[in-house]
């Protein structure tokens, strides 16, 4: 079946709708839309870089499980709002990677999946529900017994998440590492070599669709805190940390948290 992009947006924004949020039409003009984010995280990432003082002129950028280049993206906005030094964007699928080549052109696309080590692994493919597409065997049952049907099964290109690090940000310099990668978030996070390179702000996918959020998030803060980051914001769906050394609230943040 060929990505329907139209019955995409169909999709998400009954979804969304239900949320009471609104999803950027096929046609947009950024002048009129605030977030592109699924709830508003590249406002709150836009906010800290300026904020914080983080960035001067030009911005860095990693996302990694981009999906789409435009709608319930945590970079476009960011794209948009300061000159690029560098955006790499990474997606395992495809069809998806072209689409954002075409969409993003002055970033870089890369077209495989991210794992802790290098390799390959089993793709699994939702179709139009592209958002739910995983590399975890454990999360595609549970989307499975949800009532999503699976499309396909592929074997995809894994780089491991430091060697990326590595080549593309060799002067350790990263201002935003965006990560949803459906089920896989935090065991990637918490491989990064941060002695060879500390992201200044992280936005990564943290909600629990089975069992507690509440545990998860507090091993995942202590995480953080044990190396300098400290949460700034969750949304339910996703949750913002920054890194200490470059907060100029820092001690605020570590009072509060």
């Amino acid at each position: 079946m060929k990505y329907n992009k139209s019955l995409w947006y169909r999709i998400a924004k009954r979804f969304l709708r239900n949320k009471g949020l609104k999803i950027v039409p096929l046609e947009y003009d950024i002048q009129k839309y605030d977030s592109f984010s699924q709830e508003g995280e590249d406002r709150i990432v836009k906010m800290l870089l300026e904020s914080e003082k983080i960035i001067n002129s030009d911005i860095t950028y990693l996302d990694i499980g981009c999906n789409d280049p435009i709608a319930l993206n945590n970079t476009f906005l960011l794209s948009k709002s300061f000159v690029v030094k560098k955006g790499v964007l990474v997606e395992p699928n495809t069809q998806l990677s072209k689409q954002i080549s075409i969409a993003r052109p002055n970033d870089i696309v890369i077209n495989k999946g991210v794992g802790v080590f290098a390799g390959e692994l089993s793709y699994y493919d939702f179709g139009d529900y592209h958002t739910l597409n995983t590399c975890s065997n454990e999360e595609k049952d549970f989307i499975i017994k949800q009532g999503f049907p699976l499309k396909s099964t592929t074997k995809v290109e894994i780089i491991a998440i430091n060697d990326l690090l590595r080549e593309y940000f060799p002067d350790g310099r990263l201002d935003f590492l965006s990560i949803d990668i459906e089920g896989q978030d935090e065991e990637i996070v918490k491989s990064i070599d941060y002695d060879f390179i500390r992201p200044a702000i992280i936005c990564l996918e943290t909600a629990v669709y089975k069992g507690s959020k509440i545990d998860g998030m507090s091993n995942l803060v202590d995480f953080f805190k044990s190396i300098d980051y400290y949460l700034t914001a969750d949304t339910s769906l996703n949750s913002i940390f920054i890194d200490g050394e470059r907060s100029i609230h820092k001690r605020f943040l570590n009072d509060l948290l």
